[in-house]
């Protein structure tokens, strides 16, 4: 009766040792997207969530607070804090944090393609050490960044010529926006995005420079009257959908992990390919309500080019000034990147599959999930 007494504890002790086994890597973590539920962002980082639970067979699960938790500007302290697990950052929000980052998103203009700028910014990102580390010195893991289409302007008068811009006010989303406007004459604002809406219904400003995805999104729908395409070009891609606290990322197993890095891949290609549609859709139900689409003039499209050219030295010298070391060799980079992903998109039909598959290998499977981020 002694042996089986020990036996029968030590067969307890086993079992209790692996059902502890089977669920201390179980994790209910928690994601803050900072924008509204149905938003093209927030169905991002719904991608990413979902896809984690996916691939770890539900050993993750998450709790999504949409704007309820962190706004977007209180997002990187947020994630960096604990606040959230996983929170959407956007760099250009936070200057001093990512100068090295930041270079990237002063060069939108260089893009017109979404698939491709969420590709090229990515693959810089994820192999330029400073950038990797900026994000560290935040206690938060870089897990790649989506885009949006190249950005008209939304506006209540149409603006399709260098005359049209002269004297007008525009919300821009960053200096170097600022300086296109500026450069034709126009008074440019910077506004945080849920201030636009209001800014153009009680014309603060003429118009936003934004992708026509915004329409939708923001309601712009709503309130203008004219959207012009063709300028002023760029994107927006520094979209970092899932963005994780440190502290977070290394509690979890290699293969959870692995799970999130791919579950990156597939969200940034939901997010961009969402903005894709966003945009084709929105300019299509703008003119059935009423809406004149322009394109813009030859010549404004023109002068838009040349000024993209010859500001490249601008932001070389800003760049420098806020302390990023040798620039111009960054830039040039990065140009060599977009060509890259230009050519590697010819001939890709535009869905998340496709993108996610070529995100994943050209980058994501080239990282080593034992290393990245710890």
């Amino acid at each position: 009766m002694k042996i089986k007494g020990k036996f029968a504890a030590l067969l307890a002790a086993t079992f209790l040792s692996a059902l502890t086994a089977g669920t201390a890597s179980a994790k209910d973590l928690t994601m803050a997207p900072g924008f509204a539920a149905g938003s093209t962002v927030s169905l991002g980082a719904e991608a990413f969530t979902s896809r984690v639970n996916e691939l770890t067979d539900g050993e993750i699960t998450f709790t999504t607070h949409d704007l309820t938790l962190l706004s977007v500007p209180q997002m990187l302290n947020g994630v960096r804090d604990g606040v959230a697990d996983v929170g959407v950052v956007l760099p250009m929000v936070f200057a001093a944090q990512f100068k090295e980052s930041n270079l990237i998103g002063d060069l939108a203009m260089m893009g017109k393609n979404a698939a491709a700028m969420a590709g090229a910014t990515t693959e810089y990102m994820m192999t330029c050490d400073l950038c990797l580390a900026e994000y560290a010195n935040n206690n938060v893991v870089y897990l790649g960044s989506g885009s949006t289409p190249d950005y008209a302007i939304l506006s209540t008068k149409p603006f399709t010529s260098l005359e049209d811009i002269k004297g007008s006010k525009l919300r821009s989303p960053n200096a170097t926006f600022n300086r296109w406007v500026e450069n034709f004459g126009g008074v440019a604002l910077t506004l945080p995005g849920n201030e636009i809406f209001e800014a153009v219904k009680q014309g603060v400003v003429d118009g936003a420079l934004l992708s026509a995805g915004e329409l939708y999104n923001i309601r712009m729908i709503d309130v203008v009257k004219h959207v012009t395409l063709g300028v002023p070009g760029g994107t927006y891609n520094l979209i970092n959908i899932a963005t994780v606290n440190r502290d977070t990322w290394q509690g979890l197993t290699e293969d959870q992990r692995q799970a999130m890095i791919d579950a990156s891949a597939h969200a940034i290609a939901v997010t961009t390919v969402g903005y894709m549609t966003d945009a084709t859709k929105a300019i299509e139900e703008a003119k059935t309500q009423g809406i004149e689409v322009h394109e813009a003039s030859s010549e404004l499209v023109q002068a838009t080019a040349d000024f993209v050219s010859e500001d490249l030295a601008q932001i070389a010298t800003l760049a420098a000034e806020r302390g990023v070391e040798d620039a111009e060799t960054k830039i040039a980079r990065f140009e060599e990147l977009v060509g890259k992903w230009e050519k590697l998109m010819e001939g890709v039909e535009p869905t998340a599959d496709n993108l996610s598959a070529v995100y994943k290998s050209e980058i994501f499977d080239k990282l080593d999930t034992a290393e990245f981020g710890m």
